[in-house]
């Protein structure tokens, strides 16, 4: 369980710096496109904050439980990532 926390972590801190990079790219935008890729930018750094909160909190409870939680934080992580990688591609 730990080392796959970890490995979460690892995972929850590259998005965490892709958002950043993100972020300040959309400095030099402009009007209306500027405004929708901040709010969504905002949105998916939101969402990755939700997910370390999330992984930090876990509590072992048993396996079949830690299964469970694998599996809806998977999802969660790759919903995230497919995000970041439509904003970075401009395909939001």
């Amino acid at each position: 369980m730990d080392v796959y926390k970890k490995h979460l972590k690892e995972a929850i801190d590259a998005n965490t710096q892709l958002i950043v990079d993100i972020k300040k790219g959309i400095k030099n935008g402009t009007g209306k496109i500027k405004s929708i890729y901040k709010k969504e930018a905002e949105e998916l750094e939101k969402k990755n904050e939700e997910l370390k909160k999330k992984v930090d909190d876990y509590k072992e409870e048993g396996a079949r439980k830690w299964e469970q939680f694998k599996s809806q934080v998977e999802k969660e992580m790759d919903t995230l990532e497919k995000g970041i990688k439509e904003l970075i591609n401009g395909n939001s």
